[in-house]
């Protein structure tokens, strides 16, 4: 019999990291980097970033997209309190108030005869044409 690896069809996967996780090497770096640049400019950090941001925009830019969250995510808990019965209730008394602006007029415009007058005239024959056989 042929063995596969990994896991047999219908068992759920488990283990590894979880998407959007942080590294804890990639944050070390990161806080490293952060402090080499606080200790090289001090307090001219800033005056730096501005030189960056408006010699070369595109570095600067990348630069702002590496700091930025990739993803944010945000839970949002909203609570519905409804008293079912007093909700029908005042349902009830707004449809038992309910008064409309405008009524409309209902009254047949025609009258109409039971059934029409019956034919009294002859139906006067059907002429064959010549040379027409049945």
């Amino acid at each position: 019999m042929i063995s596969t690896p990994g896991r047999s069809k219908g068992h759920p996967k488990t283990g590894g990291r979880k998407p959007g996780s942080i590294t804890v090497q990639s944050s070390r770096v990161k806080q490293a980097i952060l402090t080499l640049f606080e200790e090289l400019n001090g307090e001219n950090g800033d005056a730096y970033l501005r030189e960056v941001a408006a010699s070369d925009p595109k570095l600067f830019l990348g630069l702002v997209a590496k700091i930025l969250p990739s993803s944010v995510e945000q839970k949002i808990e909203v609570e519905h309190k409804l008293d079912l019965g007093r909700a029908m209730r005042e349902a009830e008394a707004r449809v038992a108030n309910y008064r409309p602006t405008t009524v409309i007029d209902h009254t047949p415009s025609h009258t109409f005869s039971a059934l029409p007058e019956p034919v009294t005239e002859p139906i006067e024959a059907v002429t064959r044409y010549e040379g027409y056989d049945d």
